[in-house]
């Protein structure tokens, strides 16, 4: 399945079934049945030119074909195809998605009134082979054989659809972009457990701006495996978003309590502030990585994204707000003490 190309490509074999009385004519007396080239069938007897409706231009190509006539009217036309199929996939969920590549039959000639199609009862003869996706990174959970009627202005047809249903194995994506994505994170909270001391100052701030390059170069990666026309947010677009704010706001408040600390000349107080934020930040990413899971069905991601904003928002800025206060408090008992 190329997802970001919104395609797929399969090896399916296609077994039509219908009764014609006429070819019983075309059995070889003493014979029940008689196997003909597909090219011999179109000359002698009706065909119902059935093609796979949802392909790609030029992608289809016939592997082998054969049509079976009976002496009680039974044709049985069967056919390998190796398909290249055109669908748009739905990825807000990634990496945690369910897909459900489709195949679609219907007749190039034939309207609705003139051709019916029924699903086949055997089901040997229909659905996805045992064993089909193993060692594959998508797990099969179902598939399902179906007719409908489409309707669409003048045109009425007829058609067959396959679909099947498959799971994708996120455990890649969870040690490749997920896991590393929160071990940056956890890099960038270190800022608050070094030293205060000048001499650490680039340190800390190279610490954050290099975890912050990741991050993005990550996401860019991320962004590679999915499909360019895809409305909206993916999950993991979200997820990789949220670390990045995290990121973004360690920088600001690394940058803030140095201003506090050497700037003001208030070291005790930044000090104070750096033991807060070394306490408050990881509970604060907690919290926003347990939203963000809870999202993991990739409904109302847009809200979700506001949610984890506001919370994060909201508690930084009210630390802040406390902090200004200490600021200004701390800088009048300086001056106090001056005088």
């Amino acid at each position: 399945m190329k997802i970001r190309k919104n395609e797929f490509s399969v090896d399916v074999v296609v077994t039509l079934r219908w009764t014609d009385a006429r070819v019983s004519k075309l059995v070889p007396a003493g014979t029940r049945v008689v196997t003909v080239p597909l090219s011999e069938a179109k000359n002698s007897l009706w065909m119902p030119d059935i093609v796979i409706a949802n392909r790609a231009i030029g992608g289809q190509e016939r592997i082998s074909a054969a049509v079976e006539l009976h002496t009680d009217g039974t044709v049985v036309k069967t056919e390998r195809l190796l398909l290249l199929v055109k669908q748009h996939f739905d990825v807000t969920a990634f990496p945690f998605d369910y897909q459900q590549p489709k195949i679609i039959l219907s007749s190039a000639t034939l309207m609705s009134e003139d051709l019916v199609l029924q699903a086949m009862s055997d089901e040997t003869l229909k659905g996805a082979k045992p064993g089909l996706f193993d060692d594959r990174e998508f797990h099969f959970v179902s598939d399902e054989t179906t007719v409908f009627e489409e309707v669409d202005g003048n045109l009425k047809k007829h058609r067959g659809k396959l679909v099947m249903t498959l799971r994708r194995d996120w455990t890649r994506y969870l040690q490749t972009t997920i896991l590393p994505e929160i071990f940056l994170i956890l890099i960038s909270f270190t800022v608050f457990w070094m030293p205060r001391a000048t001499p650490f100052a680039m340190p800390r701030v190279a610490t954050n701006l290099i975890s912050f390059l990741t991050l993005m170069t990550l996401s860019i990666n991320t962004d590679s495996m999915l499909p360019k026309d895809r409305a909206g947010m993916a999950w993991i677009e979200l997820f990789a978003d949220s670390m990045q704010m995290q990121n973004s706001l360690i920088l600001f408040l690394n940058v803030f309590v140095d201003w506090v600390f050497c700037t003001l000349e208030l070291k005790e107080l930044g000090e104070k502030m750096t033991n807060e934020l070394a306490v408050l930040f990881p509970l604060m990413g907690s919290v926003v990585v347990m939203i963000c899971f809870m999202g993991r069905s990739g409904e109302h991601l847009d809200r979700i994204q506001t949610l984890i904003r506001l919370w994060m928002f909201g508690v930084q800025a009210t630390w802040i707000w406390y902090s200004m206060r200490r600021v200004r408090e701390a800088e009048r008992e300086k001056e106090e003490a001056k005088s």
